[in-house]
């Protein structure tokens, strides 16, 4: 803001010093000069709202990402553990379905005709 104003003034007191001819050319020289500083000044101010925000966001999808990432971890070691469990259970079952299995011809042979 204070170069923009002291921008301001410096052509405005050109104006009012210098001839008419030279005051063209004077006003084009430092406006050109001015005019770049004044705008590097306003897209580093604004260009700093996007970026912050693309910024904030990419941070927030990395810890998702990460988050997920863990979850599908201790997801994947819960399912080997039910899998254990499922492949135990049916081995008992199957131990158990023989021996009722036995048992149920043993009665059968002994079961008087």
């Amino acid at each position: 803001m204070t170069m923009l104003v002291g921008f301001l003034l410096i052509i405005g007191g050109l104006l009012f010093i210098s001839d008419g001819s030279s005051n063209l050319e004077s006003i084009k020289i430092l406006s050109g000069v001015f005019g770049g500083w004044i705008g590097t000044i306003i897209g580093y101010y604004f260009g700093q709202r996007p970026v912050k925000g693309l910024t904030d966001r990419v941070e927030d999808l990395t810890k998702t990402q990460t988050t997920t990432i863990q979850k599908y971890g201790e997801a994947e070691k819960e399912l080997s553990k039910t899998k254990e469990e499922v492949l135990k259970a049916k081995a008992s079952f199957r131990k158990a379905y023989e021996t009722l299995s036995e048992l149920y011809e043993t009665t059968e042979k002994e079961k008087p005709k």
